[in-house]
């Protein structure tokens, strides 16, 4: 009796577990033949991501383009398309962003080769010296290569620098540098200034380009080897971030981003600030300042205009400003296009 009881508990145990095993393996097969759905989908959401950026480059929305590429960055992190098209947007916007800076066309695209080379002494002994991390020199070059790369494809550098060169001597150039200096081993920082001589010699010679121009690309484009708050700044942005330290910047008390078409949207409009006692509230769009159209400014230049002689800002009159309100989005200061350790509160005046 004993024995059959046992055997019967033996026969019910293996269909217990064939039970169990059955309804796993028909779990695993469903959940597989689910899988494919689902990574397709995840597929044609990858690439409709990655398309939304690459046309809003086409069309020069750099900031639109950063923030699609970082969004999309957060649910696949290590897409290589999606992170190098976020780097080459930021290099984009920091190269349009500086040559909408007047002291930067006005002072140090004027410097003299010897200068600019001099400069760029400054700046790797600097980063040699005083950044919390060692970053190598080749790192610094190749970031400046990068930079200068993009640079001649950006419509604003090719309309300062290169206004009548023929299109395909421009994409000669831009082959030799991948070819020939994309990650080139630089030994140490003393030898860097031979590599970007040579850069320096290579496009006078295929293009005529100003020796100045190229060593400023791999100035502030070998900055973006450093961390997020580590920029070098062109002098009027010195002066901005000094009068911010020292208590004595005046502005409106806005946070503003471009909309091209649409005018300068606020993002958002400090307490107590000259802005918010003049009636402008998040959301508006500005049109106008001191009656001239805004509608298709950058924020740079729109900047320019509101941001007036100290205790003196430029007003936005209420009539110049647009209600309805849109989904307003992140903004994203981008790469501040000297050299300001933001890590370790340190600034370094270039000398002119």
């Amino acid at each position: 009796m004993l024995l059959g009881s046992r055997n019967r508990t033996r026969h019910f145990l293996s269909f217990f577990l064939f039970v169990i095993f059955s309804s796993a393996a028909i779990t695993q097969r469903e959940a597989k033949a689910d899988r494919p759905a689902v990574r397709e989908e995840s597929s044609a959401e990858l690439t409709s991501a990655i398309d939304s950026g690459v046309e809003q480059e086409r069309s020069h929305h750099w900031i639109d383009a950063i923030e699609t590429y970082e969004k999309a960055l957060k649910r696949w992190p290590d897409n290589g398309d999606l992170k190098y098209g976020s780097r080459r947007a930021k290099i984009h916007f920091g190269i349009e962003r500086r040559y909408n800076d007047v002291s930067f066309d006005n002072q140090l695209l004027r410097l003299p080769r010897d200068a600019a080379l001099e400069l760029l002494n400054d700046v790797l002994e600097h980063v040699r010296l005083y950044y919390v991390d060692e970053m190598s020199a080749t790192a610094f070059v190749a970031h400046g290569t990068e930079s200068l790369y993009i640079a001649l494809g950006d419509e604003k550098f090719l309309q300062r620098n290169l206004q009548n060169i023929e299109r395909e001597r421009i994409a000669d150039l831009r082959r030799i540098l991948r070819e020939r200096y994309w990650n080139r081993p630089v030994a140490d920082y003393s030898v860097a200034r031979d590599t970007v001589t040579e850069v320096c010699d290579l496009a006078a010679a295929k293009l005529g380009l100003a020796d100045t121009a190229v060593v400023l690309e791999y100035i502030f484009g070998g900055c973006n080897c450093l961390d997020e708050y580590s920029n070098f700044l062109t002098p009027d942005r010195l002066t901005d971030l000094y009068g911010n330290i020292n208590g004595e910047f005046v502005g409106l008390g806005i946070l503003t981003k471009a909309k091209p078409g649409k005018g300068i949207l606020l993002v958002n409009v400090l307490p107590d600030s000259p802005a918010e006692q003049g009636g402008i509230r998040p959301g508006d769009y500005i049109t106008q300042i001191d009656g001239t159209n805004c509608v298709q400014m950058t924020t740079d230049e729109a900047a320019k205009l509101l941001h007036g002689p100290q205790a003196h800002p430029r007003q936005a009159a209420d009539d110049d400003v647009a209600r309805p309100v849109p989904d307003a989005g992140l903004v994203h200061p981008g790469m501040v296009p000297h050299l300001h350790f933001g890590r370790i509160a340190t600034v370094f005046p270039a000398r002119f």
